[in-house]
């Protein structure tokens, strides 16, 4: 009993080889064969959608032509670039026109620092780098002593022409006891339904 103990049971005890045997093991391999067909799908481009840009004047609440500008004669004045802000920000400053279809973002500071903070319509377009920042915008207290020829007419977008261009609806207004620098603090940063509508339009239509 003790030695079936140590040495197992015969049963489960494997059997050792008898002499002048040999012992074979035979394994089955089976092999299986995948077949990889690739279709090809031939992908027509989307048609290209055309959004119009329509230009800055547009979008400008007073005449700045030469022509009929008298309801908008004062505006030069009343937001009139001042010379110091002028020589601050010419290796900077982006100077559009009433027919440019393109303007740098108004941020909240528009109105009050001259860098990066938006652009400035003049009536007569610049060349960056080439003009030396003369400007005449007439007779006033914020003007530039500069009335040498070669200057151009050069102000700030108006609150309501910046409300225009980020697609604010004609009649809204701003109450009567918000200030001008108030005013552009609160249309900073905002975003042109009119400009993101189609974007949105193209991601989800276009591709």
């Amino acid at each position: 009993a003790r030695g079936a103990s140590a040495r197992g049971s015969p049963r489960t005890r494997p059997r050792a080889p008898r002499r002048g045997t040999t012992t074979t093991t035979t394994r089955s391999t089976t092999t299986t064969r995948l077949t990889t067909t690739t279709t090809t799908t031939t992908t027509r481009a989307p048609e290209t959608r055309a959004y119009p840009v329509a230009p800055l004047s547009c979008f400008l609440e007073h005449g700045d032509d030469d022509e009929g500008a008298d309801e908008g004669a004062d505006v030069w004045t009343t937001h009139a670039v001042p010379r110091a802000d002028v020589v601050k920000a010419l290796a900077s400053a982006d100077v559009v026109t009433r027919d440019d279809r393109k303007c740098n973002c108004f941020t909240k500071s528009y109105g009050k620092y001259v860098k990066g903070t938006g652009s400035f319509i003049s009536d007569v377009r610049v060349v960056k780098g080439e003009w030396d920042g003369r400007i005449r915008n007439g007779q006033g207290a914020d003007v530039s002593a500069d009335d040498g020829s070669g200057g151009v007419r050069l102000r700030y977008f108006t609150e309501r022409e910046v409300a225009n261009v980020h697609s604010f609806p004609p009649e809204f207004t701003f109450p009567s006891h918000v200030t001008r620098a108030q005013r552009y603090a609160l249309l900073g940063n905002s975003l042109s339904v009119a400009c993101v509508a189609p974007l949105i339009d193209y991601l989800l239509n276009d591709v």
